[in-house]
């Protein structure tokens, strides 16, 4: 069956001579669209959070070569072009981040989550609570430089400590849909941090979240209980995105198990959906 203009299928793509000149050609001609749109006020749901920030937007992987050349492919490899991230959701491009739960856990004391309050100034989800740090993933950097990076900023972290004690837990796949009704795929690299408690022999400088004003992300930090941490996500008091990097915390560290809760398995397989996006090679 074919399709009208009225009934689509509606694509948006590049001709030919653009694809001809490579990543930096593409970039440039969507950020020229793009900043033309944001200029004119429209949609402002979107663009009206302009980070000057561009996010990389992938393609499929490149063929393998007529020779059979079987060495993997360079990390980024099937990079299509870079866009400003606030752009992403209007053409439902896949927008990659981290998120790290930083903890504390004394041997014969209750686990205890640092959770973060963003600052009242932040384009979204202002004065919510958050996960101990999160960010996107800014072009041509990696997941585990941007965590590193994300816990000094944000929660004041020495970067030789986080990189020494942070593990990486995981990815979580879901399409979240924005209050203007845009369908935005994402893609978050999970990480642990087990801190040591304040006041013990090993907190020292730089091993505990603070505040940092110089980032001005966040607001204030909390070392929560468990059960207050799920109290104040079951009020709504989390970011979205943020609950669902807990959940998967909660179900690693078996603090949410197929005894506890009858949803188990519908809430693992919810946590990982496929996006039929490409990623980085």
């Amino acid at each position: 069956m074919g399709h009208s203009a009225e009934t689509g299928p509606w694509a948006v793509g590049f001709e030919d001579w653009v694809n001809d000149e490579g990543a930096d050609a593409r970039r440039e001609h969507f950020d020229r669209i793009v900043r033309g749109w944001k200029h004119a006020g429209m949609f402002p749901e979107c663009l009206g959070g302009w980070r000057d920030e561009f996010y990389t937007i992938y393609g499929p992987p490149p063929p393998p070569s007529p020779e059979g050349d079987d060495n993997p492919l360079a990390t980024g490899s099937n990079e299509a072009f870079r866009m400003e991230r606030s752009a992403c959701a209007l053409f439902g491009f896949a927008t990659f981040g981290v998120h790290c739960t930083a903890y504390v856990e004394e041997e014969g004391e209750p686990l205890k989550l640092w959770v973060p309050r963003r600052s009242a100034t932040k384009p979204t989800w202002p004065s919510m609570l958050d996960n101990t740090v999160a960010g996107g993933i800014t072009a041509g950097d990696s997941p585990r430089m941007s965590i590193i990076r994300e816990c000094a900023e944000e929660a004041s972290l020495s970067p030789a400590f986080v990189a020494s004690r942070i593990k990486q837990a995981g990815v979580l796949t879901y399409h979240y849909r924005t209050a203007a009704g845009f369908l935005q795929p994402e893609v978050q690299y999970v990480y642990d941090l087990r801190l040591p408690a304040p006041g013990s022999a090993d907190a020292a400088e730089g091993t505990q979240p603070s505040t940092n004003p110089a980032d001005g992300e966040v607001e204030s930090f909390e070392l929560l209980s468990l059960d207050e941490t799920v109290r104040r996500m079951c009020d709504g008091e989390f970011k979205p995105n943020c609950a669902l990097v807990l959940i998967d915390f909660f179900m690693r560290h078996g603090l949410l198990t197929c005894e506890s809760d009858t949803r188990f398995l519908e809430i693992a397989a919810r946590l990982r959906k496929p996006l039929g996006l490409p990623g980085p090679a």
